[in-house]
């Protein structure tokens, strides 16, 4: 049998894809190495798969090919994700601007995607594992372990490398480069930070709202704002994965040191906040430094700001004098960290980097390959924490399976 579509990866972009095909009435086959669908869902959100966000703007998504992402994306992207969910029963609540399924749990998702893969008479094929794709005149031929599949067209769905205990092996970008697709170097993005800081031991296990700035030769380069999570071994938390894929990107082309600098107290500058320490101290001059501290900070990072400050805990808050407070606030205002790597692919939640988009039509055929796709992770397209990256590979599935010839 040929099919009119053979789709390569039962991720959310290729389920989508599977999706929008059959709704024209196209033959669909899809196939999957894991034994299950959507592996990788099940884990997205911590578990409760973040869909979508009512906040975008041009930031939220990136790639070496901005215009290409502006074409895609604009203002209200999100309700096309919503659409198509309920167009397969699936209804989402949304938190603070990110949308969840009704449930609050992922496989709410796959159970949904499933029952409408079966309705639409889409054959699922578990355990396959495509070895190659070549094309021979108006047909591809896929070929898997124990056999081959023949289709018109192709979906390339496979995801990038992120999270490999998903089934995310990077293989996708072979097949790719089997046509002469040209790839745009691959990152994690999305990941834990290492550090070699003294401090990180110490900070193990807190958590604290913070300005993250990151600075490459001294220049800051990019800054988020949120919870940080300090680990053993460096930095964590949603700020840190926005920044990861810059971070890499400058380890990477050895641009010079890499240095995450925390801002305790974003909500003052250098001179407000003096002047708040002054006045605290002031009304408060009985305190002893340590419990000054620790009134404004959690206890380990109270002890972190006191030992760099050269302070004794026991000395009276009030006997700091002007160059101690301007001290206190800088460090405040400045917490360091010295970045030598990411966690890497194992924790990383996405992939930077991929099949270029310069080799993509808008509607995510291959310019060089008639009748080739590829959608979702496995393109230069990765965005921050928040729904981006599955909002992204959902409305690319659904546009490539929309368009097939």
């Amino acid at each position: 049998m040929i099919y009119d579509v053979v789709i390569i990866g039962a991720s959310a972009s290729g389920m989508s894809a599977a999706v929008a095909a059959a709704r024209k009435k196209h033959t669909v086959l899809l196939l999957e190495a894991n034994e299950e669908l959507g592996k990788k869902i099940k884990v997205t959100g911590n578990g409760r798969c973040n869909l979508a966000n009512s906040y975008f703007d041009r930031d939220c998504v990136r790639s070496d090919n901005r215009a290409f992402l502006d074409r895609f994306f604009h203002e209200g992207s999100y309700t096309r994700v919503l659409d198509f969910f309920l167009s397969l029963g699936l209804s989402c609540v949304e938190k603070n601007g990110y949308y969840y399924p009704h449930s609050l749990e992922a496989t709410s998702v796959i159970r949904a995607f499933d029952a409408a893969l079966f309705s639409l008479g889409v054959e699922v094929l578990y355990k396959r594992k495509v070895k190659s794709v070549v094309k021979e005149d108006t047909k591809f031929i896929v070929d898997c372990d124990d056999q081959s599949y023949e289709g018109r067209n192709v979906i390339l769905a496979t995801g990038g490398l992120a999270y490999p205990k998903g089934g995310s092996d990077g293989s996708g970008y072979a097949l790719a480069e089997s046509f002469g697709i040209d790839l745009v170097e691959t990152k994690p993005a999305l990941v834990p930070l290492l550090s070699d800081a003294s401090i990180c031991n110490t900070l193990a296990g807190v958590r604290y709202p913070a300005k993250a700035t990151l600075k490459v030769k001294g220049m800051d380069i990019a800054s988020e704002e949120g919870e940080v999570q300090f680990t053993d071994y460096g930095l964590s938390g949603i700020v840190i994965f926005n920044l990861s894929r810059m971070v890499n990107r400058a380890l990477e082309k050895s641009m010079g040191d890499a240095v995450i600098s925390l801002d305790l107290m974003p909500d003052y500058s250098f001179d407000e906040l003096v002047s708040h320490f002054d006045y605290l101290i002031m009304n408060a001059g009985h305190i002893k430094t340590g419990d000054f501290l620790e009134c404004l900070y959690p206890k380990k990072l109270a002890g972190v700001l006191l030992e760099k400050c050269g302070f004794r805990y026991g000395i009276k808050a009030k006997s700091l004098g002007v160059d101690d407070i301007r001290k206190l606030a800088r460090v405040s205002k400045e917490l360091e960290f010295h970045i030598t790597g990411s966690k890497g692919y194992d924790m990383a939640q996405t992939t930077a980097g991929g099949i270029s988009l310069d080799e993509m039509n808008d509607d995510f055929s291959c310019k060089k390959v008639q009748g080739l796709y590829a959608v979702g992770e496995l393109l230069d397209v990765d965005g921050k924490c928040g729904g981006y990256n599955l909002t992204f590979a959902i409305l690319s599935g659904i546009k490539a399976g929309e368009n097939i010839s």
